[in-house]
């Protein structure tokens, strides 16, 4: 069991039992919502995500419902089914998030370099088709590339 809560404190959260998976989202809707490349998200059974204090607004950016803390704007979860919570992963305590996968990866904002699989939408066995994303490194190794250092810049 993990207790997590929004920024502000104002929503605690109960989490039990183990995740369903542990993943990366680089779906549109997460990309809009978070401000980011990629979500980490800890898909738990919806009966073990429960709030315990506070109330969590509801709210769509297009179909899925999001529920946020209404004072800071913490994200905290999307109900992706009505069987399954995504509780956003960056709220576990550390250490608990491991994931196991990329989805949604054709919508990618940057190519990412890791072991793990990129799906381009979601894996067979979740209604998907399995096809993945080959970033193509240009030397056709799996190492990850290294970028070239950012120079600083120029004072005015």
């Amino acid at each position: 069991m993990a207790m997590i809560q929004c920024l502000c404190g104002e929503v605690g959260i109960e989490v039990t039992g183990e995740p369903v998976a542990q993943l990366y989202c680089h779906c549109d809707d997460c990309q809009l919502v978070h401000g980011a490349a990629c979500v980490p998200t800890a898909i738990y059974r919806t009966k073990d995500v429960v709030i315990v204090h506070g109330e969590a607004r509801e709210w769509r950016l297009r179909t899925t419902p999001r529920y946020a803390c209404p004072n800071c704007g913490t994200r905290l979860f999307a109900q992706g089914s009505e069987a399954f919570r995504g509780v956003n992963a960056y709220l576990l305590p550390p250490g608990t998030f491991y994931p196991t996968l990329h989805i949604y990866c054709r919508f990618a904002a940057l190519p990412v370099a890791d072991a793990l699989p990129h799906y381009a939408t979601v894996p067979a066995r979740w209604g998907g088709s399995d096809e993945t994303v080959d970033w193509g490194w240009a030397d056709g190794s799996s190492d990850v590339p290294q970028s070239a250092p950012i120079a600083p810049a120029e004072e005015p």
